[in-house]
């Protein structure tokens, strides 16, 4: 009897011991830092696709170790790594990966996972690893799950609004944040600029006036109170996005606008 309460003791510590060694495992090496909040040699920033607070894909920037390779680090921070994360951010899995090949060609990833568990959402998971990849040269992803073949590219839709279902031309609108940018995918049928400023909150088209003068780009706006810097800073931002303007000239009531 006495055999049996000892061991049930010593069963019992262990159990203890490897709960709390498992809970306080040190994630020191992993440590992700938002930009704003270090500034040193030793740090290199990435970017990564994220869900927020709001549960919509957010594209934030961190800080990580510069010795790390950023390509499996990345996919380890779906993942193991995922304990590190900022803490108002979330990766898209709901379980853990259990990766069987990751090779890169050119611009291009092949990805082999064993399963994805029903938790997670499919779409969102591609979308993510996508939209994370892209800013590493990535214009594409072939992802093998189990016995399934996927192949995604850059232009994959990432939290789409339908302003029109007669017309297949869309286009990404960033929605600056705190640590980054949300991009949406948005089906429209207005020109590219005058689609900006409706979705930067400008939608009486008396109130401004676009001018280009080869590839530069001139707005011209009047008779708008109480507009942030940030709003003009978004409106730049997805003008230049559009990748055909070299300079972009902002004017409020014929003041030019220092961004």
């Amino acid at each position: 009897m006495k055999k049996r309460i000892l061991l049930l003791i010593c069963l019992s510590l262990f159990i203890g011991l490897f709960i709390y060694f498992e809970k306080n495992k040190n994630y020191d090496n992993y440590e992700i830092i938002m930009v704003d909040n270090l500034d040193e040699d030793s740090y290199k920033s990435i970017k990564i696709c994220l869900l927020n607070q709001e549960n919509k894909l957010e594209v934030i920037s961190v800080k990580v170790n510069k010795n790390v390779d950023e390509f499996t680090y990345i996919l380890k921070l779906f993942d193991e790594y995922r304990n590190s994360l900022p803490l108002d951010y979330k990766t898209v899995l709901f379980e853990n990966l259990n990766v069987k090949a990751f090779q890169k060609n050119y611009d291009n990833l092949y990805i082999e996972i064993e399963k994805l568990g029903k938790k997670t959402n499919l779409n969102d998971f591609l979308v993510s690893l996508m939209w994370s990849y892209r800013y590493l040269g990535i214009k594409s992803i072939d992802i093998k799950i189990g016995k399934f073949m996927y192949h995604i590219d850059e232009d994959i839709n990432i939290n789409p609004i339908f302003l029109t279902t007669s017309s297949q031309f869309h286009q990404v609108y960033y929605e600056i944040t705190d640590n980054g940018f949300i991009p949406y995918t948005v089906f429209h049928e207005m020109s590219c600029e005058d689609f900006i400023m409706k979705m930067a909150g400008i939608n009486d088209s008396l109130s401004y006036e676009i001018v280009k003068d080869n590839n530069d780009l001139y707005l011209y706006l009047k008779d708008l109170d109480n507009i942030s810097l940030d709003v003009f800073k978004e409106i730049n931002y997805n003008l230049y996005s559009l990748g055909i303007y070299n300079k972009i000239f902002i004017y409020l009531n014929d003041k030019m606008i220092e961004i």
